[in-house]
């Protein structure tokens, strides 16, 4: 297997069960609240269409394992890369949301805004760990 596919896996999974950590342990209270109204939920529980959403995290992902280690060099590159490309992978999509869903809030923009950079320091921390 490739180092590229490997790394892309490996990013994948980790960032994957980040999503699941943020999303429904840290700030499931707030998701409840937040998205009830807009999300699909099922017996008061986040109810994704898990395909799509691990399709979008895949096609999310694969910046990490592709352009980070080309453009890093030291473990600090790795965290500043990962943040830049976590804002623009899952940052752009709280922003736009904002923009066009009546139902996204400020608040639920900027949680999801925050989880964008938690999401990409740990994706350049483990790409800087997987080169």
């Amino acid at each position: 297997m490739s180092k590229l596919i490997k790394n892309w896996l490996v990013v994948f999974v980790v960032l994957f069960i980040w999503s699941f950590i943020w999303h429904n342990i840290i700030l499931s209270g707030f998701y409840a609240v937040n998205l009830a109204q807009i999300a699909r939920y099922a017996d008061g529980a986040p109810a994704p269409l898990m395909g799509f959403l691990a399709l979008g995290n895949l096609i999310a992902t694969f910046g990490f394992a592709k352009f980070l280690p080309s453009a890093s060099k030291s473990m600090g590159q790795f965290v500043l890369n990962g943040v830049i490309m976590g804002i623009i992978t899952f940052g752009s999509f709280a922003v736009i949301s904002h923009a066009i869903f009546l139902g996204w809030t400020t608040p639920l923009m900027i949680a999801d805004f925050s989880y964008s950079i938690a999401a990409g320091a740990i994706g350049g921390l483990l790409t800087n760990y997987l080169s």
